[in-house]
């Protein structure tokens, strides 16, 4: 099997910290994505779909992209 080409592992994003609201938005969330995967992340409003999407650019450095 090829290795991944980007890896999230046991992500996790808690809100409220300290106080009695404190919850975990993101649990242990696993991403795997290998050569020729195409990814769609689907999700009714507030399922967490830009916390994903933040958590991994979190953990990627993207190139800088310069338009002219």
């Amino acid at each position: 099997m090829t290795e991944p080409i980007f890896e999230l592992k046991d992500i996790v994003v808690t809100v409220n910290h300290g106080t009695p609201e404190q919850i975990n938005i993101m649990d242990h969330v696993n991403l795997a994505v290998f050569p020729g995967d195409f990814i769609t992340i689907l999700g009714s409003n507030g399922a967490g779909k830009s916390t994903c999407s933040m958590s991994s650019a979190v953990t990627f450095q993207f190139p800088v992209v310069k338009f002219c």
